[in-house]
């Protein structure tokens, strides 16, 4: 399985909806930045010890979005974080741990 389709399989778990949607309401926009954000962060693992960001163009075209609107959703989170903005704080984390859960069970049965 692909590490991007891991890490947008989490956020669609963790906040119960599609991020590659066509809508453009907040329940769709947070979690398509929380995805932006954590795709960007070189969280990424790759060959098991390697880290690897994806480029923007990659994530871009994985959500449907410019490279651009890309950079604005990283911004976004990064913005909502350095204030310690809880809503964000929990969305980011609770992402995280369930990619991290993830790739725990993938890890397990290789």
């Amino acid at each position: 399985m692909h590490e991007l389709e891991r890490l947008y399989q989490c956020v669609n778990l963790a906040f119960k909806v599609d991020i590659k949607t066509k809508r453009r309401n907040r329940e769709v926009q947070i979690p398509k930045q929380v995805f932006c954000y954590l795709a960007t962060r070189n969280c990424i693992p790759k060959d098991r010890n390697v880290i690897h960001a994806y480029g923007l163009k990659n994530i871009g075209k994985y959500v449907e979005q410019d490279h651009t609107s890309v950079i604005h959703n990283k911004l976004v989170i990064e913005d909502l974080l350095s204030i310690g903005e809880e809503k964000t704080i929990k969305a980011v984390n609770k992402a995280k741990q369930m990619y991290v859960e993830l790739l725990k069970q993938y890890s397990e049965t290789l």
